[in-house]
C-alpha cells in the first residue's frame, strides 16, 4: 500500500512529467490524462485530504478572488467579449488560473511536509525532463525548421510526420527555459564549484538556449541571453540592489540606439541563415532608424507590433476599469489590460507579488536575488510579447526555481526546509 508521501510524489512526478516531457508519452493518452491541468487540477483534493490550512492562505485566496471576478464579470461586465465560443469563455480563464494554483499547491506542500528527498526527486526530474524535450526539440527542428511555429499556430498539417510525434518543445517550454537561465547561472558562481563543474554548466546553458535560436524566437532568444548575461556579470557586484543595473543597462541600450543596433547586427551574423537572423536584422534597423511610429513606420517591428501594442493601449485607456475588450494580442499584460481593465488585471499582478513576496521569507537572500531576475524576466517577457503565463512558465518561476534554492539552501545548512 501506497504511504502518502508516496502518493504525493508519484502526483508530482506525473505533473512535472507532463508539463515537461509532454510529447512522448502523454500526447497518446486519452483526454484527460494528456493533459497537464488535469494533474495540476488533483493537488487541490489531495491537499485538502492532507492538510486543509494549505488553502487558507493569501496566494489561494487571490486566487479564489480572481476566479469570483473573472466568473461575475464575463456574465456581467463583458459579456459581449470574445474568449473563444460562448461555451468556453470561463474555460479560458480556468485553464489560466488552474497552473498557479496547482503550483503553488505543490510548492506549499513540499515546504509544509519537509520532504527533502521528494522535492529533489522533482527537482532533478524536471532538469532531466527538460533536457529530453530539448533534444528532441533540436532534432525537429533540424527537420524542419519551422516545425515550431507551424505547430504554435496550429498549422499541423504542415509539419512532417515524424517531426509531430518528435515531443518538441512550443513556445511556453522555451519561455519557461529562459526564466529557469538566471537560477542556472547562479550556480557558476558558487564557489564550491571547480572549474569543470562551471563549464559544463555554461555548456549546458548553451544547449537549452540553442533550440530558441534555432525555432527563430528572437524575443526569447534576446531575453534569455540578456538575462544571462546580466545575471552573470551584474548581479555578483551589485548584490544589494540588483535591478539598478538592469535599469542602467536598458537605458544605455534605448539612448545609444546605434550601439544597441551594432549589437543586433552582430547577434543576426552570429546566428547565420534563417528566421533569427531575419528578425535580428529588422531589429537592428528599427533601432537604427528609431521607427517607432506605427502609423508612419517602414519597419515590420513599427507598422505591425508596435500598431497592436497601440492597439491594446488605446482599448485600456477607453475604459481604464473594465477595459474595452479590443487586444493587439502580443503584449501579455497590455492585452490583459485592454480586455479587463485594472479590474481583470490586478488580481493576477496581486497573486504574482504575493507569491514572489513569500519567497523573501523562505530563500536565503543570496538565493531570492536570483530568483528576482526571473521574474524581472516574466514580466519583461508579458510587456513585449503574449503567452507569459504558460504553464511550463508557472511552473518554473514557482516552483522549479524556488524549489532548486531550496534544495541549495539545505545543502548548505544541513538543516531542513
Amino acid at each position: 500500500m501506497l504511504r502518502a508521501q508516496n502518493i504525493f510524489r508519484l502526483l508530482g512526478l506525473l505533473t512535472v512529467a507532463s508539463i515537461f516531457l509532454q510529447g512522448i508519452f502523454f500526447l497518446y493518452l486519452p483526454f484527460p490524462f494528456r493533459v497537464a491541468h488535469f494533474y495540476l487540477l488533483l493537488w487541490i483534493p489531495l491537499i485538502m485530504l492532507y492538510d486543509f490550512r494549505l488553502l487558507l492562505n493569501k496566494s489561494m485566496a487571490l486566487a479564489l478572488s480572481f476566479v469570483i471576478i473573472m466568473y461575475f464579470g464575463l456574465e456581467l461586465l463583458w459579456k459581449d467579449r470574445i474568449l473563444g465560443s460562448d461555451e468556453n469563455r470561463f474555460f479560458s480563464v480556468l485553464l489560466e488560473i488552474i497552473p498557479i494554483i496547482g503550483t503553488i499547491l505543490i510548492y506549499s506542500y513540499f515546504l509544509k511536509s519537509k520532504d527533502q528527498k521528494g522535492l529533489r526527486i522533482l527537482i532533478y526530474s524536471s532538469i532531466i525532463f527538460i533536457t529530453i524535450t530539448t533534444i528532441l526539440t533540436i532534432n525537429g527542428l533540424n527537420i524542419n525548421p519551422m516545425a515550431v511555429r507551424l505547430r504554435m499556430s496550429g498549422a499541423i498539417d504542415q509539419i512532417d510526420d515524424v517531426v509531430r510525434s518528435f515531443g518538441m518543445g512550443g513556445y511556453g517550454f522555451f519561455n519557461g527555459i529562459m526564466l529557469l537561465v538566471p537560477a542556472l547561472a547562479y550556480f557558476i558562481h558558487k564557489f564550491d564549484f571547480d572549474i569543470w563543474k562551471k563549464i559544463l554548466l555554461l555548456i549546458f546553458i548553451i544547449f537549452l538556449i540553442y533550440p530558441i535560436a534555432l525555432g527563430g524566437l528572437t524575443t526569447t532568444l534576446l531575453l534569455a541571453i540578456l538575462f544571462f548575461m546580466y545575471t552573470a556579470f551584474f548581479v555578483p557586484i551589485f548584490k544589494a540592489k540588483p535591478y539598478i543595473p538592469l535599469l542602467v543597462i536598458s537605458l544605455f541600450l534605448f539612448t545609444f540606439n546605434h550601439f544597441t543596433s551594432d549589437i543586433l547586427k552582430f547577434l543576426s551574423e552570429v546566428m547565420g541563415e534563417g528566421i533569427i537572423k531575419h528578425k535580428l536584422n529588422e531589429l537592428s534597423t528599427t533601432v537604427k532608424l528609431m521607427d517607432y511610429n506605427p502609423e508612419s513606420g517602414r519597419t515590420y517591428f513599427a507598422y505591425s507590433r508596435l500598431k497592436l501594442t497601440t492597439q491594446s493601449l488605446q482599448s485600456f485607456l477607453a475604459n481604464p476599469l473594465i477595459g474595452s475588450g479590443n487586444s493587439g494580442g502580443h503584449a501579455y499584460w497590455l492585452d490583459r489590460l485592454a480586455e479587463f481593465g485594472l479590474l481583470g488585471w490586478f488580481p493576477i499582478i496581486l497573486i504574482f507579488y504575493q507569491q514572489v513576496k513569500s519567497q523573501k521569507y523562505v530563500l536565503l537572500k543570496v538565493h531570492y536575488q536570483y530568483f528576482i531576475i526571473s521574474v524581472y524576466a516574466i514580466f519583461l517577457f508579458g510587456v513585449l510579447k503574449a503567452n507569459a503565463t504558460s504553464v511550463q512558465t508557472i511552473m518554473v518561476l514557482f516552483f522549479l526555481v524556488p524549489g532548486m534554492f531550496l534544495l541549495e539552501k539545505m545543502k548548505s545548512s544541513n538543516n531542513s526546509i
